[in-house]
């Protein structure tokens, strides 16, 4: 009986402290409610903030658009490079917003395209070329106007889709793109220069090609970082015989594309030149031309290929035999070269 008695006073004691923590936890809760109810009421000073960090992977970043016909324009960028699983596969508007007031927008059809699609060098961004077609001539009557294309998330995300305007034409800007109006033989399209450059190697090679191309050719060069104050000095002269332009496009290295997002580069460079001269050239500028001597004028080589859209000249070893025996290669009027 002592045992059971002990028993049923402990099991009293138990139940008391039970009762008390019970009490002490009510009260507790509903002063913890009333503390939250009265914060509630001015929230707007207790304002979280969330801060980002690292690359994000943006939808689309433009980096040109051209007029490529009466009808046509070309623009180019880059894409996010696995959009089917990230924006499922964005698609694309355009439309034509002519000047003045009570002028109908045209709506035209856009298409893309991916120059270096299947690489796997580049983690974030592929290179993208749209094309805006539309069923009639837009901007030909010289009252200018503008290019609108709208880059969508797609159906699974409730965003609306980006307002990008492409390209702008003042009144009278308009020219048109017949193969009559090339006011240069041929034009050089330049990949990304980068690195430590040689100013003596970049001397040589536009001497030489200034002189190979002769005096109807232009140079479209693009600094990714390459174009240091030695290499400057170097092309300056040239710069300003408007026979080479440099764009600084060092911009562009934040977006992780192949090889300093060469394929967007160089289809910059083929849109923007492609109505400027009647060959244009793609290769590096440790490259160099090279022609037989019994093998006649450069224009008369490239006359054989008129009706090719295309033509791939193949490499070879460079040989001391192709090299002249001088070292003057001033010879272009009115260019004095640093040495």
């Amino acid at each position: 009986m002592l045992i059971m008695r002990q028993d049923l006073h402990n099991a009293l004691v138990h139940l008391f402290y039970f009762i008390i923590q019970h009490i002490l936890y009510t009260i507790s809760a509903h002063d913890f409610v009333a503390q939250i109810q009265s914060s509630s009421s001015s929230s707007t000073n207790n304002v979280r903030k969330f801060e980002t960090y690292g690359v994000a992977v943006h939808l689309f970043i433009k980096m040109s658009a051209y007029r490529g016909g009466s009808n046509t324009f070309a623009i180019i960028g880059l894409e996010a490079k696995e959009p089917a699983r990230l924006y499922e596969d964005p698609p694309y508007e355009c439309e034509w917003i002519p000047a003045g007031a009570h002028r109908a927008l045209v709506k035209g059809v856009a298409f893309k395209m991916f120059p270096d699609d299947g690489n796997i060098y580049s983690h974030l961004y592929n290179a993208v070329t749209i094309n805006c077609t539309f069923q009639e001539n837009v901007g030909t009557d010289k009252m200018g106007g503008e290019l609108v294309v709208y880059a969508s998330y797609g159906e699974a995300f409730w965003r609306k889709a980006e307002r990008i305007v492409a390209l702008m034409e003042a009144p009278g800007e308009y020219q048109s793109t017949s193969a009559a109006n090339n006011i240069y033989e041929y034009v050089y399209c330049g990949s990304p220069l980068f690195g430590n450059l040689s100013p003596q190697r970049i001397r040589e090679w536009i001497a030489y090609h200034a002189r190979f191309f002769g005096s109807k050719a232009h140079f479209f060069l693009y600094d990714a970082g390459g174009v240091h104050a030695d290499v400057q000095r170097v092309l300056e002269p040239w710069i300003t015989l408007g026979r080479v332009t440099v764009d600084n496009i060092r911009g562009q290295e934040k977006f992780d594309g192949y090889y300093h997002n060469q394929f967007m580069v160089v289809n910059d460079c083929f849109h923007r030149a492609r109505h400027l001269a009647r060959w244009l050239f793609f290769f590096d500028v440790d490259e160099y031309l090279w022609m037989p001597s019994d093998a006649g004028s450069l224009e008369s080589v490239f006359a054989k290929f008129e009706n090719h859209a295309q033509v791939i000249i193949w490499q070879n070893p460079m040989s001391r035999n192709m090299c002249i025996a001088t070292d003057n290669v001033s010879e272009t009027p009115g260019v004095s070269l640093p040495r």
